[in-house]
C-alpha cells in the first residue's frame, strides 16, 4: 500500500474471526499489520499464507501523526492498495465509517 502523505494511512489484516469480533465489541484485533518499507517512503507491505479459506479483511486507517493533538482533524489522505497471491478473487472494497 502507497499513502500520500507517507504517513498518512496504516493497515491491519483481519480473519473472518477477527471481523466477526470486530462488528460485535468494537474492538479491532488483528492477524497482522503492514510494515513500512524502509527503501520506499509512503509504502507498507504485508505477506503471510492462510491455510482455512473464507473471507479475509483489510482495514485502512489513518496513520499516526507525531504530535498531533488527539481527535482533532487530519489532512487528507489518499492510499492505492494492492492485494495479490493465490486464491485471491472477489475483491471487494467498502469504507466503514465510525
Amino acid at each position: 500500500m502507497w499513502s500520500k502523505p507517507s504517513n498518512g494511512a496504516e493497515f491491519l489484516v483481519l480473519t473472518p474471526g477477527n471481523a466477526q469480533n470486530w462488528r460485535k465489541t468494537g474492538k479491532i484485533e488483528s492477524i497482522g499489520a503492514g510494515t513500512p518499507n524502509p527503501n520506499v517512503k509512503g509504502q507498507r507491505f504485508w505477506k503471510g499464507d492462510f491455510k482455512d479459506t473464507g473471507t479475509y479483511y483489510v482495514v485502512v486507517k489513518h496513520g499516526k501523526y507525531p504530535g498531533a493533538i488527539p481527535d482533532s482533524p487530519r489532512p487528507p489522505t489518499y492510499f492505492k492498495l494492492l492485494i495479490s497471491g493465490g486464491g485471491c478473487g472477489g475483491l471487494q472494497v467498502g469504507v466503514v465509517h465510525r
